[in-house]
């Protein structure tokens, strides 16, 4: 074998070795922007994802931020409170809202409670209504608050929510403005005891 037909062959092997790294170093680029733009921000993703910290006391709310978004959630779907008829979502149109979709079952829904029932006792005196529905049956839920009390306002959900309303995973929580439209997602646990989440609150509330 000639010495030109070695470098060829060597000049080969050293550019195919070269792609298959880039392929991999291309694939682990992708991989991780899949990881990143999957996280919680299904509205418009935000650039920083919760820590993977256990305890939800060491999460950061995300810093105040609002979507392009200018079409109200349908106010004809129901939850209905324990004991209650089904309320219309349109009955708290003119307040913020927090929505967060749990269940009795859920090991970071229970966790982020406390931090929930703090954050809606800091905001008693302004115009944001609170909400952990379940779709779980009644009689599961009731039994379970005999044994654990939360203050926030129980409801069962009375069919699948609408669309700008998806729930993939839980905790889930959306907060909608006065208007009903949906501006904020967040899907795992949150430490929402934090000034950053009031402040968000109280903006939306007045849009």
């Amino acid at each position: 074998m000639n010495a030109a037909l070695k470098g060829f062959l060597f000049g080969l092997g050293v550019g195919t070795a070269a792609a298959s790294i880039g392929f991999q170093l291309w694939s682990l680029h992708v991989e991780n922007q899949i990881g990143i733009n999957s996280q919680v921000h299904v509205l418009r993703p935000l650039q920083s994802a919760a820590p993977q910290s256990p305890s939800i006391e060491s999460y950061n709310f995300p810093r105040p931020w609002f979507p392009d978004v200018n079409h109200p959630v349908d106010g004809d779907w129901t939850m209905t409170p324990l004991g209650g008829s089904p309320v219309p979502l349109s009955s708290f149109r003119g307040k913020a809202m927090f929505l967060n979709f749990w269940e009795t079952s859920c090991g970071p829904c229970l966790a982020e409670m406390p931090a929930i029932e703090r954050l809606r006792a800091s905001l008693t005196d302004a115009p944001v209504a609170f909400a952990a529905v379940s779709d779980e049956p009644e009689s599961h839920v009731r039994a379970f608050l005999m044994t654990q009390s939360m203050k926030i306002p129980i409801y069962l959900r009375t069919g699948a929510p609408p669309a700008p309303l998806k729930v993939v995973g839980i905790p889930t929580t959306y907060l909608l403005n006065a208007h009903g439209v949906a501006v904020f997602k967040w899907t795992g646990e949150m430490n929402w005891d934090d000034d950053n989440a009031r402040n968000q609150l109280r903006a939306i509330a007045s849009q």
